[in-house]
């Protein structure tokens, strides 16, 4: 899908009409995404978009896009503004073109939200019964209920630094085993995925099966959510 830029109100020339039609033709791509079942990236853009529209509509800076991923192109949009200030006049047309574009986008996110429920609704998640369990690792276990195939993955809290600030995250790495279909039980993939790290105990690692009611790949959407639906979980348990 061809993606829009963050700046993509901010280019030249501003025009309402002319920035109606880009993010016209940017929903028509979405669309075009939606029809085939691609909901994960199409649905994140659009809060994206969101987020960073009501971004500029309530700052004076547009310090907060550079933290963005951004083509040079971008960049230079946003060091030219930084020394040419936005007229008042110009200001005035942004937030009209922001304003009008939000209208667009919500009735996009309420869409967006219940094709992502509704694909949720196919993922089950718990967690392995286990006293005290570590906080900051883990072990995942994705289950295909369609084959039964299972994708074992290890999982850590971590920490990056990005522009002088500290930003927590989850990484997510996969585990091979020898047999990675369902067989005996979820303890015995858990003891395979751990042996396959050179683990001899498990001790106070937690584990998290999550079901999925679809036949997938690691590429699938629904795989996709799946994750983020994980670690937003992790993320809630702090």
């Amino acid at each position: 899908m061809k993606n829009l830029s963050p700046v993509w109100f901010l280019q030249s020339p501003i025009d309402a009409e002319q920035k109606h039609y880009i993010l016209l033709a940017f929903l028509q791509e979405v669309n075009k995404e939606i029809k085939i079942n691609n909901v994960y990236s199409p649905v994140k853009r659009i809060f994206s978009l969101i987020k960073e529209l009501d971004y500029f509509i309530k700052s004076d800076s547009l310090d907060g896009f550079k933290k963005l991923p951004l083509t040079e192109d971008d960049k230079s949009i946003i060091d030219f503004y930084s020394k040419n200030p936005i007229s008042k006049e110009d200001r005035k047309e942004l937030d009209s073109i922001a304003k009008s574009a939000l209208k667009i986008l919500y009735k996009y996110a309420d869409m967006g939200i219940n094709l992502w429920k509704d694909i949720e609704s196919r993922i089950k998640m718990y967690s392995l019964e286990i006293q005290d369990p570590d906080k900051d690792h883990g072990i995942t276990i994705f289950r295909n209920m369609s084959t039964d195939e299972v994708f074992p993955y290890w999982w850590k809290k971590t920490e990056m630094k990005w522009e002088s600030q500290t930003k927590k995250g989850i990484i997510l790495k996969k585990i091979y085993i020898p047999n990675s279909y369902f067989s005996m039980s979820y303890e015995f993939i858990m003891h395979e995925t751990l042996v396959s790290m050179g683990l001899k105990n498990g001790g106070k690692i937690p584990c998290t099966i999550i079901e999925i009611s679809e036949d997938f790949n690691q590429n699938s959407e629904i795989f996709k959510i799946a994750k983020e639906k994980f670690i937003q979980e992790v993320d809630q348990q702090d």
